[in-house]
């Protein structure tokens, strides 16, 4: 669950700015495929992806460093880094688009989080379908490579503001049922 109302953001409009990735930084999140994915697409050209957290272990300290190096001259690639839980909503202001290439059994709240935000999610995991209208599936589940995800880049600019809008809408609807009010109720009805 997450802090709904910390996050939500209402969204009158829809204009399109920065992509993100928001996780902690290992290989199984799959971050690199996802930068390739975003470098690919022709998004990259008028935009920046920013990656928002940091690594735990020694193994993902390395792959850290990797990622840096490997990217450190895509001007159009940045590494934030770790940021406290209490500053992440002034990060996601930046930000129309995130990428979670992670796989089924991971359920990442940095999804839940960013839906709430109005934040349109490019995701992986079958799990996140339910966040996402029906119709609008195909454009933003990917197979986790990253030629499919620069196919799927690309054509959700073909939506119209009123697509977008329904996106954010659906999403954070469904969203709001994992908050940590709802918690408590669904807690209590189980007990």
């Amino acid at each position: 669950a997450i802090d709904y109302k910390t996050f939500y953001k209402k969204i009158d409009s829809f204009s399109k700015k920065e992509f993100a990735i928001v996780s902690r930084i290992s290989k199984s999140k799959n971050i690199e495929e996802s930068i390739k994915g975003f470098l690919n697409s022709n998004a990259s050209k008028s935009s920046s992806i920013l990656i928002i957290g940091g690594p735990l272990t020694n193994e993902d300290r390395n792959y850290y460093d990797y990622l840096l190096n490997k990217y450190k001259n895509n001007k159009n690639v940045s590494f934030i880094g770790p940021v406290p839980h209490s500053e992440l909503v002034n990060y996601l202001q930046k930000v129309s688009f995130h990428i979670n290439n992670t796989d089924k059994g991971f359920y990442d709240k940095s999804v839940l989080e960013t839906s709430a935000s109005g934040i349109i999610n490019f995701y992986k995991n079958i799990d996140y379908d339910k966040n996402i209208p029906i119709e609008y599936k195909e454009i933003l589940k990917f197979d986790g490579t990253s030629n499919d995800l620069s196919n799927k880049i690309d054509s959700i600019f073909r939506l119209n503001q009123n697509e977008f809008l329904k996106i954010i809408k659906h999403s954070q609807e469904e969203i709001s049922n994992e908050s940590l009010d709802t918690l408590v109720k669904r807690i209590e009805s189980v007990i």
